[in-house]
């Protein structure tokens, strides 16, 4: 199991109920820079909070590392979750329920 290290570039974790309350002290382009750079991590997905905020998903698909990143409308972004073991699945059209 690969173990994931702190980043280089600053981070702030959900503590409390509103990710909007935490202080993000990196901007979007540096955290996905470092994102890609430490664990190889493209986005895969996002989309906007009802608050404004930009939440995308990141992953790996060869080793399965994940990061979810929260953007503020100031361009500050939070990682805001991590882990490994990320599973790709096809999802069933609607209706299907196989």
């Amino acid at each position: 199991m690969k173990k994931r290290f702190l980043l280089a570039v600053p981070l702030c974790f959900v503590t409390q109920p509103s990710i909007a309350q935490q202080q993000c002290l990196s901007d979007r382009s540096a955290v996905l820079s470092a994102l890609k750079q430490e664990y190889r991590e493209e986005p895969v997905g996002g989309g906007v909070t009802h608050t404004g905020e930009w939440v995308s998903t990141l992953t790996v698909a060869e080793d399965g590392n994940w990061s979810i990143i929260m953007t503020r409308g100031d361009g500050m972004t939070c990682i805001i979750a991590g882990g490994h073991a990320w599973e790709f699945r096809k999802l069933a059209p609607e209706g299907d329920q196989s």
